[in-house]
């Protein structure tokens, strides 16, 4: 029964500013390797079936509830209109990394089809949250990857922009290369311009 026992997951660092959410024990573990470890062991957070995650955020984790319980990233304004969904794309982006961290690859596979989906309706892609990926992201992260691909779909080399101090600050070193690398290998033919990227969606999936 995916509905029996609750748990309590406390989230935020100060005393002032934490939230307790309240969930349902088995649909959590059934997702998470990172909290079914956590309630199924034999210490502290077993035994008192309760978490506390000082280092996440309210927001993300509302986000992360929502999606537990409805399998839907996006949240919808009443006149559900997709352009106007009620998430940014910063809170995208932690709601990948929370799913990273706490080992829920269902949601970071949801957010990444969510980020897509956002990138195909408003035609562009959030370049300031590069740092933020590269920063929490592992090496080898499909997220890093999307970024790479959709930049170097779109990019033009000989554009002076790209080697400007502008361009230095708002991205980091690691994103520049790997987005140099790709264009030469796309250069020399070893791989092909992507035409829709909903369709290879899940190539960037975990």
């Amino acid at each position: 029964n995916a509905f029996d026992t609750i748990v309590e997951i406390i989230v935020g660092g100060e005393r002032a500013h934490r939230k307790s959410f309240k969930v349902h024990k088995t649909l959590l573990c059934n997702v998470s390797a990172y909290f079914e470890a956590a309630l199924g062991g034999i210490f502290k957070e077993g035994i008192e079936q309760k978490i506390e995650l000082p280092e996440d955020d309210i927001n993300t984790f509302t986000h992360f509830q929502y999606w537990l319980y409805t399998d839907t990233v996006l949240l919808a304004r009443q006149d559900n209109d997709l352009k106007n969904r009620d998430i940014d794309w910063a809170t995208l982006m932690r709601l990948y990394i929370f799913g990273q961290a706490r080992q829920v690859p269902l949601l970071q596979n949801a957010v990444m089809d969510g980020f897509i989906t956002l990138q195909e309706v408003k035609r562009w892609t959030p370049l300031d949250q590069i740092r933020l990926v590269y920063d929490e992201t592992l090496e080898h992260s499909p997220l890093r990857r999307l970024y790479v691909d959709k930049t170097v779909n779109s990019a033009r080399p000989d554009d002076p922009t790209w080697f400007s101090e502008a361009t230095y600050d708002l991205f980091c070193p690691r994103f520049l290369f790997d987005v140099s690398k790709a264009y030469c290998e796309r250069v020399a033919g070893k791989g092909e311009k992507i035409t829709d990227f909903w369709a290879v969606r899940e190539n960037y999936h975990v």
